[in-house]
């Protein structure tokens, strides 16, 4: 199989300010929509501009908008808090009567005001929705009949003037009023009397009738004329979450001009999986060329004797891959005397169990790519049923390629994530040091020495999992299982999630970690580190990391 040799030499460490600000960063972003067909859908703004200040409206309904100092960067409007807004003029399909409605912001600012309004001064019918004008942070979504509130809904459970994305849905329904943030429902209202909205007023982005213009940036806005489901809204709010990166180590032979990676303290190689594959599979035949048999070995119909010397049945083509994990299973049968019986790639023994009568299966590193099976001391037994096959993960398929630790130490991509998803698969292959996957961190490389704030997930040599937050490279465990919870030489799917209020939940294989045995909790809430600028693997020699993928929202 063709390896690809990526090296990463100490030297590196001196080009890191020219490569820590390269754009390695791989944003994975589709064309917006220049029009869209939805039921309901009275207005919808992609936030691109059309000639001067032109905001178009690309649901078909004719509700385009006029910015006002608005600048367009990367898929989304500036708003200064001073003089910046968008509004549209008034529209019969923008007055609600009594019906029901559903508005819909996708925001970020650390700012106080208006998100949107249609309102005039005075005492007139309006709808609004505002961050921190009820309360710090807070997202309000109101109604007004000209007299009185018929909704006054605000955020219970977060703060969401935090400079972070947020998908912003208020909804009337019948009776009834609902505001969800980022797919989750914040606060209701059951009951509520039902305002007939008619206004002749404008809608306005980023600002209300008056003065209180809010500092932010949008990406998209969306007015409905029915209500949205939680349902649809969950599925909405999944699809708006951003990849941010994927990293999938398909590099050419060009490998300098290709990696994403920055250099550190460790050396890895990109070597390519067939996951999966039975590579010895079912009995011994006494076929000439499966086997090589040593001294003390004899064919015994689909088996093998061995019978009191030390001695190795060898396969008698290459069937192994240095580096890569298999799992051995066997059954030992007619066992009597002493001794032991194990496993060799080459000349090096990679693994070894004490004789006896028994269903054998362990996983194990390849050290060459032979593969034998040898007996000791004046034992004497017969082995039957033999698979080889190379351990997989939930989401490694064949072909997948990635990163091989050949001296241990650090290497890092840039990653300005804190808040969102993580996921990645991990194999640990040695007990001599821990395994860091450091997902959110401060500098590229915490490493040699004591430095670096962020957090990490571990593996420890005494196969424990944790999730520890770093100040200044000190360790302060926030999760830990109980000691053997996971195995060597076995891949796992690693899944982080952490919420906009700091909260970290963490999975393997899809199950959430259980601390039984352990300390600390799972989900976790932690909000000391808010940003992030790179991911540094610190692996052990062995062990193998692929599939990275990092989003900037949790999916529900």
């Amino acid at each position: 199989m063709k390896k690809f040799i990526l090296i990463f030499m100490l030297f590196a460490i001196s080009m890191l300010g020219q490569d820590a600000t390269r754009k390695t960063v791989r944003k994975f972003e589709t064309a917006k929509p220049t029009s869209v067909s939805e039921t309901g859908l009275v207005l919808a703004y992609n936030m691109l501009l059309s000639g001067s200040q032109v905001v178009p409206d690309i649901s078909g309904t004719g509700n385009n908008g006029t910015g006002t100092n608005v600048d367009y960067t990367f898929k989304m409007m500036d708003f200064d808090g001073v003089s910046s807004m968008i509004q549209a003029p008034d529209n019969a399909s923008l007055d609600f009567e009594k019906g029901d409605f559903t508005l819909n912001v996708r925001i970020k600012s650390v700012n106080d005001g208006f998100i949107l309004a249609k309102k005039t001064s005075g005492a007139t019918p309006n709808y609004s929705l505002d961050l921190g004008n009820s309360a710090a942070g807070k997202i309000r979504f109101l109604t007004y009949n000209g007299t009185t509130f018929g909704i006054t809904l605000t955020t219970i459970n977060d703060t969401y003037a935090d400079g972070n994305w947020h998908d912003v849905y208020a909804v009337r329904s019948g009776t009834n009023a609902y505001l969800y943030v980022d797919g989750a429902l914040e606060n209701s209202a059951i009951g509520i009397t039902v305002d007939s909205l008619a206004t002749a007023s404008p809608l306005y982005i980023a600002r209300d009738n008056g003065v209180l213009r809010l500092g932010c940036q949008i990406s998209e806005v969306n007015i409905y004329n029915i209500a949205l489901t939680e349902s649809q809204i969950v599925a909405k709010y999944n699809e708006s979450i951003k990849l941010q990166l994927l990293e999938t180590f398909s590099y050419s032979s060009d490998l300098a001009s290709n990696r994403n990676w920055i250099g550190g303290t460790g050396t890895y190689e990109v070597l390519t999986t067939s996951t999966g594959e039975n590579v010895i599979n079912g009995s011994f035949t006494g076929s000439a060329d499966a086997w090589t048999l040593g001294v003390a070995w004899t064919y015994n119909e689909n088996a093998v004797d061995f019978s009191g010397a030390t001695s190795v049945i060898n396969q008698t083509v290459d069937v192994l891959e240095i580096g890569k994990s298999y799992l051995v299973s066997i059954d030992i049968t007619n066992y009597t005397g002493s001794g032991n019986i194990g496993f060799q790639g080459g000349s090096a023994f990679s693994g070894t169990i004490a004789a006896g009568n028994a269903s054998y299966s362990e996983v194990l590193i390849a050290t060459d790519t032979d593969f034998g099976i040898f007996g000791t001391g004046t034992s004497t037994f017969t082995l039957d049923n033999i698979s080889v096959t190379e351990v997989t993960s939930p989401t490694v398929t064949n072909g997948t390629q990635y990163f091989n630790c050949t001296s241990a130490g650090t290497i890092a991509i840039q990653s300005s994530t804190a808040y969102g998803t993580w996921e990645f698969d991990l194999l640990k292959g040695g007990e001599t040091n821990d395994t860091d996957i450091n997902f959110i961190m401060d500098i590229s490389d915490p490493l040699p020495g004591s430095k670096g704030n962020g957090y990490q997930i571990r593996f420890s040599g005494t196969e424990v999992v944790q999730l520890i937050k770093r100040t200044d490279g000190g360790a302060n465990v926030l999760m830990v299982t109980s000691t053997s919870f996971v195995n060597i030489n076995q891949y796992y799917h690693i899944t982080v999630t952490r919420t906009t209020d700091g909260e970290f939940t963490v999975f393997l294989d899809g199950v959430l970690v259980d601390v039984t045995g352990g300390s600390g909790t799972n989900p976790v809430t932690d909000n000391t580190f808010t940003s992030s600028n790179f991911i540094v693997l610190d692996l052990d020699v062995g062990d193998k990391f692929s599939g990275l993928k990092v989003t900037d929202g949790v999916i529900k």
